[in-house]
């Protein structure tokens, strides 16, 4: 059947209905190059539901009415029976003009042909009836025979029908398939308004997997086409299909222009079903916009014109819609008007699931009305609907409602039960959105009334449906949504394991919490591009959308279930069938995904969260001298986790937590670092200072850091932003600082060292590159660059000079060496750090292109230069979404600087650095290379360095650096006065190892 002209046809009995029996045969003469086999199918469908909704009257005439037809020999033989009616064509006749009718083939078997037409009617009622399984293997059947009569427009037919049933079933990517075969014919044969169809069909399937621009340019094409043949009616229908698109993407002027142009030709065809949703469709619109009244107008001429109608169904939702609106309005009492008339409607038709839901809706707005007992009441009545009705979904929301309300009335008990009761119906799988709200809520209960067993039920459900709900390839608006709860849920499922003395638990979920975040970060355009990795993931992304697509079809309301499956709401049959669908589809997902881990885990695991336990965690420790201390805030506390290689330990930072510490730190570092850096320079070692009597690092050395010599520190948030190499300690009666006790190295998470074990290494000459500046910023860079080369002799084609340093030099070389410096600056111009790039006299590079390229070889990269235009950068972000990408590589390290510093200090830094590094390992050499720059004396300075360095400066030729040179001389001049010129933590402790 042609699915644009179902709202016509269901215009057409519309008539047949409102007209005396008599009439009828009249009523279709009128349309008769409209009513086909295809109506009949249509009116037969009618009767059945007609019957079911205790209409009996109505369903008994046209049941007549198809026996009559079928009795004459079809709807041709018939009308014969009838006088011509007049001449002038009617408005539905523009539907379906004339000259695109393809001509029957001539029926070689009528046996066959039957036998066809009757499984194709099968297949329809068994959908209808919710047999999905049955209704494919009559329209399969169906299609068999189509094929062998070599009847084309019955094969198109039913591939439609096949596609639609697949659609309905969450398979994509088989509805695509169908409805690609069905355009195909239909191109073949030249019947235009058949691939209208198939292209508004394909439409709607890349509409409901979320990719809207394919479902766009399927809609414009069949737009171009239905206007080509005049087809008003699929023209009509294709705008406002468009418009639901430019609605869901926020582009809310082009849904209403799009909403507008249908609203009208609807009106032009006196296409009144169709007119009634594009009226709808602009006060929701409307109300996106905040534009109320102008809402409330659109969908009340809605509601008058489904009165004149008769279209109950459509009188019922556009009375809720409008209380809906009310209630974004803040007129809740309003709002309860129409949501009284819509539970009075819906009673009457005998709609038990719209009834529900009209009840549902009155308690929400007593709830806001602050009418706590009368919620109750009504919430109690929708849920003994949806019990008797058999909605599992509706039962669910409704008891996740009631157990919060029961909590805000300190109704404990009865809460638990509400709330308990809704997980065993809303698992983490089935209905994942109802899981987070429920267990989210119990969980609280739990904290509130320091029942800490029951806060773990509670956060462990809501986790687990986070971590179902957003994967590596979820819409990055599902994931940024879930970011603002997730944070929260984990952080109490800490705290109530912490209150448990579980810290090994408590430990393993802030490593859940930062793989979460890490899923989140993920750019699935940065997966490998071919090969079969690649094949997989185009799978597992198939089996993701169908999945996210059933769970919003889940979620959608009465009328979006009209609209998609005529007049098939949600029922107990149909979420069955659905769960064994998602069970399915997700059993299915995870094979694939054990697929992809065995052949490449980094990809999984920035697919799905795959948190490590303690064991595997203490495995990662190389030896007893090294810890893990892995720092977490929440609310109330920051705690931080020393994981040795054969114990784990917690200490509390009590009062320090999100509010006091982390915020202190973003005002007091982070922001004076951008708004006032010279108070920032200044007040460093106090505000260093402070942070470490904060953390109480003595008595955590004291306590748990015995007999240990290096350190892989998480941060968490803002710690990020720290040089934990100069926190003050104390250390045999003396402040030193904590890099005099330690090395130290950062990661993210305790799962990136999976991925950055310790490698040996030996230097040569043909191991490093070294790129001097290329912007000419920079006036001590090309020293520093040649100290390097002179302590190395690195190859002459291994040194990028800054003039001539070309894009695909700098390609090659990074693609062989062990070690690249980074001498130019890397600079970031946008919000999106992958955006930041490298700059040459014959182009750019991004970090984005530098992550295409197999670096297989790349085992350290130092940047010394990190430029901010524009905006701050947030590490946090930056090493989750940037410097994790090199690590999961097999980038061993990264070297970057916290912040900008002069070159004269750089310069002598990163050679100390290099220096210590041929016989030390990284960190040792870092760690050296600060303390000396320290402890540089200027007498040193002077004596060593100075004449080296003004040679080097005198070379220098640039007239447009002269003043840098300039400055650069006196600067040095007077370092060389102080007794310790570099003694300040901002000279030496800027540069940090992030990896191993």
């Amino acid at each position: 059947m042609d699915e644009l002209l179902n709202q016509v046809y269901h215009e057409i009995i519309y008539n047949l209905l409102i007209h005396p029996p008599n009439q009828a045969l009249n009523v279709l003469k009128n349309h008769a190059q409209v009513v086909d086999d295809d109506f009949l199918q249509v009116l037969r469908e009618t009767v059945i539901t007609l019957g079911e909704r205790n209409c009996q009257e109505d369903s008994d005439f046209l049941n007549k009415l198809v026996q009559k037809v079928e009795e004459s020999g079809g709807f041709s033989t018939l009308l014969a029976q009838v006088a011509p009616p007049k001449p002038a064509e009617t408005q539905a006749q523009k539907v379906a003009p004339q000259q695109q009718k393809t001509a029957t083939p001539k029926i070689v078997s009528p046996e066959k042909q039957s036998a066809a037409e009757n499984l194709y009617n099968q297949g329809t009622q068994q959908f209808q009836a919710n047999q999905y399984t049955a209704a494919f293997q009559s329209w399969q059947q169906a299609l068999q025979l189509y094929r062998e009569l070599q009847d084309r427009r019955g094969e198109v037919n039913c591939l439609g029908k096949l596609g639609n049933v697949y659609q309905s079933l969450g398979q994509y990517q088989q509805a695509l398939t169908c409805h690609q075969q069905a355009l195909t014919i239909a191109r073949k044969i030249k019947y235009r308004q058949a691939e209208a169809n198939a292209l508004s069909s394909l439409g709607n399937v890349c509409y409901s997997i979320g990719q809207y621009d394919q479902a766009i340019e399927g809609y414009k094409q069949a737009l171009s086409i239905s206007k080509t043949i005049e087809y008003r009616v699929g023209e009509a229908n294709t705008l406002g299909n468009l418009g639901n698109v430019y609605y869901v993407l926020g582009k809310l002027e082009e849904a209403i222009k799009n909403y507008q142009q249908a609203l009208t030709i609807a009106q032009e065809l006196n296409y009144r079903f169709g007119a009634v949703n594009f009226l709808n469709n602009l006060g929701n619109v409307y109300a996106s916009l905040e534009q109320y009244e102008q809402a409330i107008a659109y969908v009340d001429q809605a509601l008058t014109l489904a009165r004149t109608l008769n279209y109950r169904f459509g009188e019922a939702y556009f009375l809720s819609n409008i209380g809906k609106i009310y209630q974004a309005k803040a007129e809740p009492e309003q709002a309860k008007v129409y949501f009284e008339q819509y539970l009075e409607l819906v009673r009457s038709i005998q709609s038990p699931q719209m009834e529900a839901n009209a009840l549902q809706h009155l308690a929400n707005t007593y709830k806001i009305m602050g009418e706590p007992e009368s919620a109750i009441t009504h919430y109690q009545q929708s849920l003994e609907v949806h019990r008797q009705t058999q909605n599992p979904q509706g039962e669910a929301i409704t008891l996740s409602i009631l157990g919060q309300i029961y909590q805000q009335l300190r109704q404990t008990d009865t809460a638990i039960q509400a709330l308990q009761d809704c997980l065993k119906i809303a698992t983490p799988k089935a209905l994942p959105t109802e899981c987070l709200a429920a267990g989210s809520h119990l969980g609280d209960l739990g904290l509130s009334t320091y029942n800490w067993q029951l806060a773990l039920e509670g956060y462990e459900q809501a986790i687990q449906a986070i971590e179902h709900i957003c994967t590596g390839i979820s819409p990055i608006e599902i994931r940024s949504e879930i970011a603002k709860e997730s944070s929260e849920i984990y952080a109490k499922q800490v705290q109530a394991c912490i209150t448990l003395k579980q810290y090994e638990k408590a430990l393993e979920f802030v490593e859940r919490w930062r793989c979460q975040r890490r899923v989140e970060l993920t750019d699935s355009s940065l997966f490998p591009s071919s090969g079969e990795v690649q094949s997989l993931l185009k799978k597992y992304e198939r089996l993701q959308q169908q999945l996210h697509a059933l769970h919003l079809r889940r979620q959608s309301d009465e009328m979006k279930q009209l609209t998609t499956a005529g007049v098939r709401l949600n029922s107990s049959v149909t979420f069955k069938t659905e769960s064994e669908i998602l069970d399915t589809l997700e059993t299915e997902k995870q094979k694939v995904w054990e697929d992809i881990r065995r052949l490449d885990e980094i990809v999984a695991e920035q697919l799905q969260v795959n948190g490590l336990s303690l064991e595997e965690i203490k495995a990662l420790i190389p030896d007893e001298t090294t810890a893990i201390l892995s720092f977490y805030s929440t609310a109330e506390n920051t705690y931080i986790f020393i994981v040795r290689k054969t114990e784990i330990f917690l200490h509390i930072c009590e009062g320090e937590g999100i509010e006091t510490l982390q915020d202190w730190i973003e005002k007091s570092w982070v922001e004076n670092q951008k708004n006032h850096l010279r108070e920032w320079r200044n007040k460093m070692i106090e505000f260093l200072s402070e942070l470490s009597r904060r953390l109480q690092f003595n008595q955590l050395i004291s306590d748990c850091l015995e007999n240990c010599n290096e350190l892989i520190i998480i941060p968490h948030l803002k710690l990020h932003h720290i040089p934990f190499a100069a926190l003050p300690i104390q250390l045999e009666d003396q402040t030193v600082y904590l890099c005099d006790r330690f090395k130290i190295r950062t990661i993210s998470s305790c799962q990136m060292l999976k991925y950055n074990q310790h490698q040996n290494q030996t230097i040569d000459s043909n191991s490093i590159a070294i790129l001097e500046d290329t912007t000419g910023e920079l006036v001590l860079t090309r020293y520093e660059c040649q100290k390097i080369d002179k302590i190395y002799q690195v190859s002459q084609e291994f040194y990028l000079s800054g003039e001539t340093a070309t894009v695909s030099q700098f390609e090659s070389l990074i693609k062989q060496v062990q070690i690249f410096y980074m001498g130019s600056p890397l600079r970031f111009t946008s919000e999106n750090p992958l955006e930041a790039e490298l700059q040459f006299n014959d182009g750019t590079i991004s970090i984005a292109q530098m992550l295409a390229w197999h670096l297989s070889e790349l085992l350290e990269i130092v940047i010394p230069s990190l430029k901010l235009e524009n905006q701050p950068l947030d590490f946090y972000e930056l090493n989750m979404r940037v410097f994790n990408r090199f690590l999961e590589r097999g980038t061993q390290r990264l070297i970057y600087s916290l912040w900008s510093l002069e070159d004269i200090a750089t310069s002598l830094l990163i050679w100390f650095y290099y220096q210590n590094l041929q016989q030390k390992s990284c960190t040792e050499a870092l760690r050296q290379a600060q303390i000396q720059l320290r402890n540089l004396t200027g007498q040193e300075l002077e004596k060593v360095y100075k004449p080296e360095i003004l040679a080097y400066l005198k070379q220098q030729q640039e007239t447009k650096n002269q003043q840098k040179i300039n400055d650069q001389r006196t600067l040095l001049a007077w370092k060389c006065q102080q007794d310790y010129p570099f003694e300040s933590p901002y000279y030496w402790a800027n540069f940090i190892i992030y990896g191993c």
